[in-house]
């Protein structure tokens, strides 16, 4: 992994947060075209960058207040602005600064996390999507408290070294498999790389007992368990589309471990003409705002990731005020929303 500090360039930052160089550039600039969303990404990376203490241009303010870093890699910008703005305004109120430390994968180990991390001027980091054991071993043996937001597919790895926040994987994907059984689907699949994160470990496993409960059989080659988020959404939709042509008999139901993927496998079924939900129904994970904006719109999962950000922030401030205090791991309550990419016009869960 790897990150520098001090002044960006327009390229720097678009290709640190997977932005066009345009959309960057119109920001710096203060032209519009641009959702706030993206524009409040956009400065927060720019004021961590200035808070770091080699750049000579940030002065001694940061030093004024006592910082609270988080730390994560960048892939869904959506979802992280959800989390960040759960952050705000947890710390809005009580005396902290945030910095952004953003990491990327596949950089070669190492400078995970910044000097400042070192200096005594970050009293607590909150981690996110970062799920290399180097990097939590060394966030755990700070002297700093740490939150994570989600861990390791194997959760006990670092059991009471650390406090973890995660949502609720298993009773709405439980309820979205019934519901789909119940109105005549017997031949389900799933989309998702299980051992990325717990979380993800936690929707298969709650597919495969949902299905083994309702007597359902588990079709193996329905499933597509390969790791696709890395590549571009056009290589990933191209992907799944070469996936579901070798199978003989596609699913009646897809369920996906996000709703990136759900959004791509929406794309692929489209390009090989089959009908969403009349063939196959799919749900995602996460409720993007993206997910609303698909044809036909996208069953999903809300995740209530500005609460998960709140969350991380109080159990933080908690270990700041009690060190001593046993870790703990907060699972935050998660809502099913089922829309027509699953055959309901009707609105299960409300939105």
């Amino acid at each position: 992994m790897n990150q520098r500090y001090g002044t960006y360039s327009v390229n720097q930052i678009a290709q640190a947060l997977n932005l066009s160089r345009s959309t960057v550039s119109k920001v710096l600039n203060g032209r519009p075209g641009v959702s706030e969303k993206t524009y409040n990404l956009i400065m927060n990376y720019i004021h961590a960058a200035d808070k770091q203490p080699d750049n000579p241009s940030a002065g001694n303010a940061s030093g004024q207040m006592p910082t609270i870093m988080f730390s994560y890699c960048l892939e869904n910008i959506e979802y992280i602005n959800g989390l960040l703005a759960g952050i705000e305004e947890a710390l809005k109120n009580n005396g902290y600064l945030l910095a952004v430390n953003i990491v990327t994968r596949n950089s070669g180990e190492g400078n995970y996390l910044p000097p400042s991390v070192y200096s005594g001027s970050v009293k607590g980091i909150i981690s996110f999507n970062i799920y290399d054991l180097a990097y939590w071993e060394e966030v755990c043996a700070l002297p700093v408290p740490s939150v994570f937001l989600d861990t390791i597919y194997d959760k006990h790895r670092f059991s009471g070294k650390t406090d973890i926040i995660l949502p609720e994987n298993e009773a709405p994907l439980m309820e979205a498999i019934t519901a789909l059984a119940r109105e005549g689907r017997r031949n389900f699949g799933f989309l998702g790389y299980p051992y990325f994160c717990y979380s993800l470990y936690q929707r298969w496993e709650t597919y495969r007992n949902t299905l083994k409960n309702l007597g359902l059989p588990l079709n193996e080659e329905n499933c597509i368990l390969d790791d696709f988020d890395q590549m571009p959404d056009i290589d990933m939709a191209q992907a799944l589309k070469n996936r579901l042509i070798q199978m003989k008999n596609l699913p009646d139901a897809y369920i996906c471990t996000s709703d990136k993927q759900a959004i791509q496998l929406l794309r692929a079924l489209k390009e090989l003409s089959v009908c969403v939900p009349q063939d196959v129904a799919v749900i995602g994970f996460d409720n993007l705002p993206e997910s609303l904006r698909q044809d036909p719109p996208l069953s999903t999962v809300d995740a209530y990731s500005s609460v998960q950000g709140s969350l991380a922030v109080t159990a933080l401030l908690d270990r700041i005020a009690h060190p001593d205090r046993p870790h703990i791991t907060i699972q935050c309550q998660t809502k099913l929303l089922l829309r027509e990419s699953s055959g309901h016009s009707t609105r299960i869960g409300g939105e």
